[in-house]
């Protein structure tokens, strides 16, 4: 059987009358329409063939001599239909913190054949075959037309991501039908924890960066600290010592704020 991404050569068979000169003019299955001077043409198959119709393509050649006198002929070819993947495929999770393990799922069906296998690849490197496992049945569309239901198979590998990588899947078929699908695994460094101090006043903040601030009374010093992303929320611990100012040590909790990218902040304000 044909498949998508094969050269064809398409040729009207008989004798032609000698001495005659006739125009073959191929309107295409695609809406593609070309004229040659001679009985055969080739063409890259572009699409499967059509599941309500045996799985056929087909297409019409008419034959014009030159006083536009015309001969239409009938013609097919069998094309095979590479598995259709089920949108979407997932990346769960994905866009975090490297190192990460995530794991790309893919779901695909095949209209001819109800078994699918899959292959992993990052670059030229084969990373396996996954898990493949059933996964119920799918509406099957052909050209935008709903044709039937048809059995499907998802399948997993489990990634570890340590820096952005595109990620190949081939779902093949046993007739070498293949649909290539590239997940983009993306994510960002570990952001080491910070903290940074404020100075509070009437109005006022100012950022301590390099040196102290001096501070009188009546103000407030904020402090904060900056977490990586965490998958549990931490707990953190003020410790203030006597002296330099501080009228006795004490601790406090802080409060914590989860932030949108996951990671958490956690700032206290201490009267002086």
């Amino acid at each position: 059987m044909n498949n998508i991404g094969d050269i064809v050569t398409f040729e009207v068979f008989g004798d032609l009358p000698a001495g005659q000169a006739f125009t073959f003019v191929w309107n295409w299955w695609d809406g593609e329409v070309t004229a040659t001077s001679t009985q055969s043409t080739t063409k890259r198959i572009n699409m499967g063939g059509n599941p309500a119709d045996a799985y056929l393509l087909r297409y019409t050649v008419m034959m014009v001599d030159a006083e536009g006198t015309s001969e239409v002929f009938q013609g097919s070819i069998s094309v095979n239909n590479p598995p259709t993947i089920v949108p979407p495929p997932t990346a769960t999770p994905n866009d975090t913190t490297f190192p990460f393990s995530t794991i790309l799922r893919i779901q695909a069906f095949d209209f001819e054949l109800p078994t699918q296998t899959y292959a992993w690849f990052q670059g030229d490197v084969y990373l396996g075959e996954g898990t493949i496992a059933n996964a119920g049945s799918v509406p099957g569309r052909y050209s935008g037309t709903l044709v039937n239901a048809y059995a499907s198979t998802s399948n997993e590998l489990t990634y570890i991501g340590a820096a952005n990588a595109d990620v190949r899947v081939l779902a093949m078929d046993a007739d070498s039908g293949t649909t290539a699908f590239d997940f983009q695994v993306r994510g960002r460094s570990a952001i080491n924890p910070f903290a940074s101090s404020n100075i509070v006043t009437p109005g006022v903040i100012f950022e301590v960066i390099t040196q102290p601030t001096r501070i009188g009374p009546l103000q407030t010093a904020e402090f904060v600290i900056y977490t990586p992303i965490m998958d549990v929320e931490p707990t953190f611990l003020w410790e203030y010592e006597a002296g330099d100012g501080w009228v006795v040590a004490t601790t406090s909790a802080g409060a914590t704020t989860p932030q949108r990218d996951g990671s958490y902040l956690n700032s206290d304000i201490k009267a002086l």
